[in-house]
């Protein structure tokens, strides 16, 4: 795993294969951000290509990541051009905990409300990334925010 890895085409790549996500990932998520911990989203255009990564810092618990990703999921509704999302939980260390799959649960949820595909959900921390499986037919958006 590892932004060295990745391809010179990686920017018209789809975001669908978890290996390459999470070295996409691993170039977008800076150590800072790492550090400071927060909400990393990777805005997908139709053809699941990326489209415009953002980093939300200053999360202070979980109930403000579950907020965060609510927010976050509402704000697709002004950027036409988005069609899906990768997600992935920022900390500095750390193994997948329940609240990572709270939060999971939140991200299906609101995509599925704005309509638009939820690609994955990761942990993203300085030693490692790992991503959160989800059955495909639970993360396509269906629209009606």
């Amino acid at each position: 795993m590892s932004f060295d890895d990745l391809p010179r085409d990686w920017p018209s790549r789809p975001l669908r294969d978890p290996d390459f996500t999470a070295d996409v990932l691993d170039l977008c998520v800076s150590d800072q951000d790492r550090t400071a911990g927060g909400l990393a989203v990777l805005f997908c255009r139709r053809d699941d290509t990326l489209a415009q990564p953002v980093f939300v810092g200053d999360i202070p618990d979980e109930q403000g990541l579950l907020d965060a990703l609510v927010s976050l999921g509402r704000a697709t509704v002004e950027m036409p051009p988005v069609a899906g999302a990768v997600m992935a939980i920022v900390r500095p260390w750390g193994a997948v905990c329940d609240g990572d799959r709270r939060a999971h649960q939140q991200a299906i949820e609101v995509c599925r409300g704005v309509g638009i595909t939820l690609l994955g959900m990761y942990v993203v921390t300085r030693t490692s990334i790992s991503c959160l499986p989800v059955a495909p037919e639970l993360v396509r958006g269906t629209g009606a925010a």
